[in-house]
């Protein structure tokens, strides 16, 4: 039964409320997530697989594979590796893999199983209602499902890239290779960033739009599938650059060749790959934020607010 029919009207009292409104309703959406089995053993462990891998890799590369070329076993080898060129392997290319899997493969993950858990789930349950008649505002609301968001999709695309740096610059011989790779760092934890801020947004709108749980999902993954593929059938038809410009995923992966490494990017140049200009990708992804966040607005505004 709906609130107000149980006769319960809004608090009129002067008492405050407390600053961190939202924290109730993030801490319930993340809470509610982990409930998930599903959402646990599927997504939030084996998404940092990718960390352990590249922890691994740094412990080969600067831990074992000096004292075996060095020992009695690296005369036995045939091959002679240069080992300054092996170490400097162990930075953009590696970090920007795992970042790139990370963005392609469990954030649209994490979307899909977040989808019906956000503003679907809870006009389905006409809890929207609930919540509005508490000394919670519609900002409120909006913080905490956003946050919620935010904060699985900064848990799998910054964590592993930034955990396998740290490790590599825990097992580098000195100091030199943190000094010479915090840049590339610095600029993986902005493209991070950027990708998760954006797509909490465009979740956000994507759950807003029905209050079927499972159709939110799909049309997260068809949101995202569909630029995906029509990006593709457009640079292999077209044969222009500006295919990419309808992936959304794309659009995070070019501005990371800028953040991250200006060298991958003029590798991809050198090979014939034509990149369109970084200001576009800024125009369209502020153009999705904003389309996302008046969806989600208006869906906010929809609901009656009992006084």
């Amino acid at each position: 039964m709906p609130v107000y029919e149980q006769g319960y009207r809004h608090f009129a009292g002067s008492r405050a409320a407390r600053l961190l409104r939202f924290a109730p309703i993030t801490a319930n959406g993340v809470r509610l997530a982990l409930r998930s089995k599903l959402f646990t053993f599927a997504v939030v462990l084996p998404s940092q697989i990718a960390m352990i891998v590249g922890a691994v890799i740094a412990y080969v590369v600067f831990q074992q594979a000096p004292q075996v070329m060095s020992g009695p076993a690296g005369a036995m080898i045939p091959m002679r590796f240069d080992m300054e060129e092996l170490q400097r392997r162990v930075g953009p290319p590696l970090y920007w893999g795992i970042l790139m899997v990370q963005s392609r493969l469990w954030l649209p993950a994490v979307g899909a199983l977040l989808a019906g858990r956000l503003v679907a789930g809870d006009a389905q349950a006409n809890a929207l209602e609930v919540y509005f008649s508490r000394p919670i505002t519609r900002f409120d609301y909006a913080a905490g499902k956003f946050l919620t968001a935010f904060g699985f999709f900064l848990y799998v695309t910054l964590l592993p890239p930034i955990g396998a740096w740290g490790a590599a610059c825990l097992l580098a011989p000195d100091t030199a290779y943190m000094k010479s790779t915090l840049g590339m760092a610095w600029g993986i934890a902005v493209n991070a960033l950027l990708v998760s801020g954006v797509a909490a947004f465009l979740l956000l709108g994507v759950s807003s739009v029905s209050k079927k749980p499972r159709f939110a999902a799909a049309l997260w993954i068809g949101v995202l599938v569909f630029s995906a593929v029509a990006s593709q059938i457009l640079i292999h038809s077209v044969r222009r650059p500006g295919g990419y410009l309808v992936s959304i995923l794309f659009h995070c992966q070019r501005l990371g060749y800028t953040l991250v490494s200006p060298d991958l990017e003029g590798q991809l140049t050198q090979r014939g790959i034509a990149l369109p200009p970084s200001e576009h990708s800024v125009v369209i992804l502020a153009g999705i934020v904003v389309v996302s966040a008046v969806v989600f607005v208006k869906r906010l505004h929809a609901v009656e607010i009992v006084k």
